[in-house]
């Protein structure tokens, strides 16, 4: 091999791992760190290593794979794990898509997350190598390099990773090894011109790599309308079903003795609540939370709507908290503890049963108190529709109300003050009729008899009610209080008879500010209505009109885990998968390396070579050619079997006989011959069998176990 030929080779090494390696950016805003970077790149150097070694040693087909296999393990286990939980390897492998596609993001750089960018970097880095060093096909690594930037930008489509720099890092790369192989694949000649052939393929490189840009804006998996697999994918994170948590504000209050259910420690801001669930889904009966939770990583999802946030840091040990939903504040940004779920469309935090028992966890969040400022803000214009829309066949009683209360307001802040102030001023009674249906609410503005006053559960949910029909994105937030006078970073230990309920709405710069429509203070007890009755648990009472439908919430059911058939199917189909890949795969990589090592050698080996592949080819049509068969022998079978098509049998045989038996060495004419009558049996076989059933053949995984035939 020439100096020149050596240099192209490492040329083309080099450019393959550069095309793989530039695949590894499109992580980048998956993960919200660059400490991915190191273990991503050191996979597809480790797969580069590993093909430059077994192609150097001429390793056959077994030991490569075998080469190729031992090397992504000892990467994944010292690289990716650092030796910690080695067993994970495989569970990463078989389950991290899922993991990639159900958590949180930015997620944590942890080995269940960087197995499978590792495997398809190290698999892309070994292949481009291995095809570039052993193949003379001159776009043989051209799938290597892409098929890990596709798998990139489809894992990663939650994020808005832009598409432009990485195409053009992997495009440029890739088509310069396109180049460099063809210059050396061209021969003697192609390498003597190797400037003129540069010159003139340079231009065609510019022009492929401004198509591929191009392409990769205007395709699907572009960063405008990509396509997104999460939203198809079960959430990985499940917690108990609560009916709503805003009909266990008030059995919470009535607790004797107090219960403690958990203590926060609040740095930053002087904050006086911390908020559990969000409740954005009401059907005139009962607010519901319609929220997905996702496995959170340590950094979670930002909110654009907060312009120039205060952060704020809660350290939260759980203690007896009986719902899924934890305290957070804010639009929480950074959670410590594990096995946490977070909706990035609310920012709220929720944890199985099995998982709450003695939790503790730090939370960095973004809030901005309301200030001068905020006067003259308004509804967030990029709020959902869904959260504006107030229920169907809302009151007249209810629409009368928000006039008269917002009556003089001139602008959006101002009409939600005066709403916020209405409600106040109404009495406050705990021991009102329980219910947030709409008949229910009707029945504070009523007059007459039939109107009841309403505690923190009516008011919160009126006033949704109320500013939805304003126009205003609004929501109910169920929570807790915080004593006044701890002090700043005091421990709070907040008890169930700190329970509360409020409203939220969405404004533009605040993110989601804080109404408290309810004041305790205003405080009624009024006797119970006669045809009040308690229920069974005496949690809560009954309502007294028939529009109410009775709010107790379910009690948390022990947390079950039954094996669904989306379980196991998944992993069975991906294994079937691979199978059917591999197995084609493995016989293609076969028969060619036994081509290519049946061509080489002397005159006599190349025409033994020949016959030996003519007799594959009679056994793939269906001739069982016996060992002890004689060339003539064989010739004679075949022509009994396939008439005509068999004639380059007949051609070969006693090429075949001269060359075993004969007293002097064949000539290169002779091998020569013996090739081109094999590629004459080639093609009569194909006309006489027709293409499908010469594909079929060709693919059998027959041809492996005729290994007897090499020797």
């Amino acid at each position: 091999m020439t100096r020149t030929a050596v240099v192209l080779r490492g040329a083309e090494v080099v450019l393959a791992a550069a095309a793989v390696a530039a695949t590894v950016p499109a992580y980048r805003d998956f993960f919200g760190t660059g400490h991915y970077l190191v273990p991503l790149l050191a996979a597809t150097g480790a797969g580069i290593l590993v093909a430059v070694l077994t192609a150097a040693r001429r390793c056959g087909t077994s030991v490569t794979v075998l080469c190729a296999v031992a090397g992504f393990v000892a990467v994944a286990a010292v690289v990716i794990q650092r030796g910690r939980d080695v067993t994970a390897i495989g569970t990463g492998v078989a389950y991290g898509w899922m993991r990639m596609l159900t958590t949180g993001l930015p997620a944590g750089v942890d080995g269940e997350l960087l197995m499978l960018p590792a495997l398809l970097v190290y698999a892309a880095g070994f292949g481009s190598a291995t095809v570039a060093l052993r193949t003379r096909a001159v776009l043989g690594p051209l799938p290597f390099p892409l098929l890990p930037l596709l798998a990139a930008l489809l894992l990663t489509a939650g994020q808005p990773v832009s598409a432009f720099p990485v195409s053009v890092a992997v495009l440029v790369p890739l088509t310069v090894l396109l180049l460099v192989r063809a210059v050396r694949l061209g021969g003697g000649a192609a390498r003597a011109h190797l400037v003129d052939r540069a010159r003139w393929g340079l231009p065609v490189v510019a022009t492929a790599v401004a198509a591929g840009v191009t392409a990769a804006y205007l395709a699907p998996i572009g960063e405008r309308g990509r396509f997104d697999p999460r939203a198809f994918v079960r959430a990985h994170l499940t917690v108990e079903d609560v009916v709503t948590p805003l009909a266990t504000v008030r059995s919470q209050r009535a607790e004797k003795p107090a219960r403690a259910v958990f203590t926060v420690r609040v740095s930053g801001a002087g904050l006086d609540r911390v908020r559990t669930a969000a409740l954005d889904d009401y059907d005139g009966s009962l607010w519901r939370s319609g929220d997905r939770f996702l496995t959170a990583g340590p950094m979670l999802t930002v909110d654009p709507g907060i312009a120039s946030p205060t952060r704020v840091r809660l350290e939260v040990s759980v203690t007896g908290l009986d719902g899924p939903h934890l305290p957070a504040v804010g639009w929480p940004r950074r959670v410590t503890a594990g096995r946490i779920g977070f909706c990035a469309g609310s920012g709220v935090l929720a944890a199985a049963a099995e998982d709450r028992a003695g939790l503790r966890y730090d939370l960095d969040a973004d809030v901005r108190s309301r200030d001068d400022a905020a006067r003259s803000a308004g509804p967030d214009p990029a709020a959902a529709a869904r959260l504006r829309r107030p229920p169907p066949e809302v009151p007249a009683v209810l629409t009368r109300a928000a006039e008269r209360f917002t009556a003089g307001a001139s602008t959006p802040f101002a009409r939600l003050e005066a709403l916020e102030r209405g409600l106040r001023s109404m009495p406050y009674t705990p021991t009102a009729p329980p219910g947030h249906s709409l008949d229910r609410l009707g029945r504070l503005f009523t007059d007459g008899p039939e109107r009841t006053m309403g505690d923190a559960e009516q008011y919160a949910a009126a006033f949704a009610v109320l500013a939805r029909s304003l126009g205003f994105p609004a929501r109910v937030v169920t929570g807790y209080l915080l004593r006044p006078g701890a002090g700043p970073d005091a421990v709070h230990t907040v008890r169930t008879s700190d329970a509360w309920a409020w409203a939220e709405v969405d404004i533009a710069g605040y993110g989601w500010m804080t109404f408290d429509p309810a004041d305790e203070r205003n405080r009624r007890n009024p006797a119970p209505p006669p045809e009040a009755r308690a229920l069974p648990d005496g949690a809560r009472t009954a309502p007294s009109g028939p529009g109410d439908r009775v709010d107790a919430a379910r009690p948390p059911q022990p947390a079950t885990r039954h094996l669904a058939v989306t379980d196991w199917l998944p992993p069975l189909l991906a294994l079937l998968s691979a199978l059917l890949v591999a197995l084609p795969a493995a016989v293609v990589t076969e028969k060619w390396r036994r081509g290519r090592a049946r061509r080489r050698g002397s005159p006599a080996h190349r025409i033994v070579g020949a016959w030996k592949q003519s007799t594959g080819r009679l056994r793939e049509a269906g001739l069982p050619v016996h060992r002890s068969w004689t060339p003539c022998e064989t010739a004679a079978a075949a022509r009994d079997r396939f008439g005509a098509a068999a004639a380059p049998v007949a051609t070969l045989a006693p090429l075949v006989a001269a060359a075993c038996y004969g007293h002097r060495s064949p000539a290169p004419e002779s091998a020569d011959a013996a090739w081109r009558a094999d590629r004459a049996l080639r093609a009569a076989l194909r006309r006489d069998r027709g293409l499908l059933r010469t594909a079929r053949a060709w693919l059998h995984p027959a041809s492996l176990w005729h290994r007897a035939d090499d020797r």
